[in-house]
């Protein structure tokens, strides 16, 4: 029975009803509105589907998409994103950058970061990739 237990409280559907978790509830059923209306009534589908399909996954409970140390301090820790480990020094030095404690509690000296989807979205968001990537395809989605 124990065994269970410990099954159940490791599921997504468990972590979505702790904590302010409910949210995450709240912009799943958004998404499968949108997806509804994009796949079923063909209300714009290029534009509805992907942003549903991406509203849905970065909303799944416990996935462990973002972090917000990667981008402390208003800049970009390549060495993070690279497998490097979270020094000393790394976290005086975002403490002097006044990043908030939150923050920094969330992490220790010695752990390693493995981005997530929503890391890599936002590396490609803050570096002005997307922009590029949007107008090209736009433009061959209408030339073909």
């Amino acid at each position: 029975m124990q065994a269970i237990l410990n099954f159940c409280e490791q599921t997504g559907f468990f972590q979505l009803f702790q904590g302010d978790n409910w949210k995450c509830a709240i912009m799943i059923v958004i998404s499968c509105v949108l997806l509804y209306l994009g796949i079923v009534r063909k209300f714009e589908p290029l534009l509805l589907v992907p942003i549903a399909i991406g509203m849905l996954v970065t909303n799944l409970p416990g996935a462990a998409m973002f972090h917000e140390v990667l981008f402390a301090g208003g800049h970009v820790h390549w060495n993070l994103f690279g497998g490097g480990q979270i020094t000393a020094e790394f976290i005086s030095e975002m403490q002097a950058s006044g990043v908030s404690e939150a923050v920094l509690n969330s992490v220790q000296v010695g752990q390693t970061i493995t981005p997530g989807l929503v890391d890599i979205l936002y590396l490609g968001i803050k570096l002005g990739i997307y922009p590029c990537l949007i107008f090209v395809g736009v433009g061959a989605m209408t030339d073909f």
